[in-house]
């Protein structure tokens, strides 16, 4: 059976951030029919506008059925549109996420993870996945702080869908590139393989041609966007093509436009045949995985030790002039001060310590998957005297 596979993040961000929402989200919507897509994912949507328009427009194309996550603080950003009925969903979100403190790098507040869906098609379920791993905001990777946190999302998704046993594709923005270790984690724990790279038809999908992105800025091209596929128990998935999708520059809004800040991908899989066994996870994955989650734990656990220091001083400091206001009556305008200080102490707390906490936690979790992946990995490996 022939499956067409639509992924795109669609650059739906709340505040008016991204420029001509509705009218790009339009844009999309009204190109569906010509991808004629069996399965559409898309990241991103996080305004309430922007998903209600996708699913008219996913309606009016003929998808019957759709799942997304509205609630709980951002709902991811993913939407899925499916022709297939939608008969189980599950959604995690990540364990890892990003910085509390830092506003104006959003992801924490994204309520992002990913999400597993078995759809029934007339050739029997198929497992699809959508994601969208936590950004970059540096152009390598010795200045990106979120490294460590991407590989430990990798990890707890590339777990999750060793669970599978129907035949799985899998969808989004994942943030990291051919060669980098994310994405030799990723294959190497998950068994899953690139249908461009398998194709040899490997595409940017951040690209100089796309108008949102600056000729000469440091994600002039690059490839962060796929569709990866794995077999199934009874079943497998062999991608026969695969191209880049909504990377062209049109009319919108009065104005030459592209669609996104990203190229999506649309490929074709077909599923049916006989299933290779489940790969193994990668001995090299699984240590590589181990030493990065590692230093990410050291680091949150240091990190925990000096915000939650601050937070302290910063609540001592409100509490003793919350006392001064008290003995020094005429000047009333300090008790509405000290309450501030106190509220923005609390707040400052919760922003250091709880995430923090979090964090921790986090990696803990993703140490004891490796640990169990290989424990499961070692009665296989021959024994060497």
């Amino acid at each position: 059976m022939r499956i067409r596979v639509l992924t795109l993040n669609v650059w739906a961000l709340p505040f008016g951030i991204a420029p001509l929402e509705a009218e790009r989200i339009a844009a999309i919507g009204k190109a569906l029919p010509e991808y004629d897509a069996d399965l559409v994912a898309f990241q991103e949507a996080w305004t309430e506008g922007s998903r209600a328009r996708l699913l008219a427009a996913g309606a009016s194309a003929g998808y019957r059925h759709h799942w997304m996550r509205p609630q709980a603080r951002g709902g991811s950003g993913l939407l899925v549109l499916s022709r297939f009925p939608i008969e189980a969903a599950h959604f995690q979100s990540f364990r890892v996420e990003g910085d509390a403190l830092r506003l104006d790098h959003s992801d924490y507040y994204g309520g992002k993870g990913f999400v597993i869906l078995r759809v029934e098609t007339p050739d029997g379920p198929l497992a699809f996945a959508d994601t969208h791993l936590h950004a970059r905001y540096a152009k390598d990777t010795q200045s990106d702080s979120y490294f460590e946190t991407r590989v430990a999302q990798v990890v707890q998704f590339a777990t999750a869908i060793r669970t599978v046993a129907a035949p799985l594709i899998a969808a989004g923005d994942f943030n990291f590139r051919e060669g980098e270790a994310e994405y030799a984690i990723w294959t190497g724990i998950g068994g899953s393989g690139d249908a461009a790279a398998l194709l040899d038809r490997r595409e940017a999908t951040i690209h100089a041609g796309n108008t949102y992105r600056a000729v000469g800025s440091w994600v002039e091209n690059e490839r962060i966007d796929y569709l990866f596929s794995r077999d199934g128990a009874d079943r497998g998935v062999v991608p026969v093509t695969v191209r880049r999708a909504f990377d062209e520059v049109q009319n919108i809004g009065g104005e030459p436009s592209s669609a996104s800040d990203h190229a999506g991908v649309f490929a074709e899989f077909e599923v049916g045949g006989r299933a290779k066994p489940q790969t193994p996870p990668d001995p090299a994955s699984l240590e590589q995985a181990r030493a990065i989650l590692e230093t990410g734990l050291d680091q949150a656990r240091a990190r925990q030790k000096i915000e939650g220091g601050a937070a302290i001083a910063t609540l001592a400091l409100a509490v003793g002039a919350a006392k001064t206001s008290a003995r020094v009556s005429r000047r009333r305008w300090l008790q509405g001060a000290a309450g501030a200080l106190a509220s923005c102490a609390t707040g400052f707390g919760w922003l250091a310590w709880r995430p923090s906490g979090e964090r921790i936690a986090g990696f803990e979790a993703g140490l004891a998957e490796v640990d169990a992946l290989a424990a499961q990995e070692a009665p296989r490996r021959p024994h060497r005297e």
